[in-house]
């Protein structure tokens, strides 16, 4: 389960881009006064202003990491995730055909204790830093196969508008989150 005798919480929201991940964390961290950290990945692609190559991934798999390290220090409360290491390691054999072994060992030890996925049943939204707006369906089964795969437990999250977070609540739920 979930938790577990002495838990600090830590929900890892993950899945292919333009999938509600930023937005379902911010929420779900409010609405159980939780802290959040934000994907990393965008805040270091929109300060270089140039499009980022394989090496920038392992940079920001390390800045990543380190700050789901600090949040996690003092923290008693429950703790999401607007992706990690699993998610970098994802893109990085999907674009490059290969995975920096420090990427591979971040998702490897990601403090993530259960994973979201949600999927691609928004509408896509454009924006600068999103790539395949047409290779989502196949990008949802390389997730859904690499959550599988961590043998943490988790929950698919569907739904459009307050019906995604509500669905979102019942997975944590589900889950047993423990507050």
């Amino acid at each position: 389960m979930f938790g577990g005798k002495n838990p600090i919480q830590v929900l890892c929201i993950t899945g292919p881009e333009s999938t509600g991940k930023s937005e379902l964390t911010q929420a779900l961290s409010a609405h159980f006064g939780g802290r959040s950290v934000p994907e990393f990945a965008r805040t270091y692609l929109e300060q270089r202003r140039r499009p980022y190559l394989w090496e920038d991934l392992a940079m920001i798999a390390r800045d990543q990491h380190h700050q789901h390290r600090s949040a996690l220090l003092g923290n008693t409360g429950p703790l999401f995730l607007d992706t990690d290491g699993l998610t970098l390691s994802i893109w990085s054999q999907f674009k490059y055909g290969r995975v920096d072994p420090v990427v591979e060992q971040i998702a490897l030890n990601s403090p993530a204790q259960a994973y979201l996925l949600c999927d691609i049943d928004l509408p896509w939204e454009d924006d600068p830093l999103r790539e395949h707006p047409d290779k989502r369906s196949e990008l949802f089964e390389i997730h859904h196969n690499a959550v599988l795969a961590t043998q943490k437990p988790f929950r698919i999250v569907r739904g459009l508008g307050a019906m995604r977070f509500h669905n979102a609540l019942a997975a944590v739920q589900e889950l047993g989150l423990v507050l």
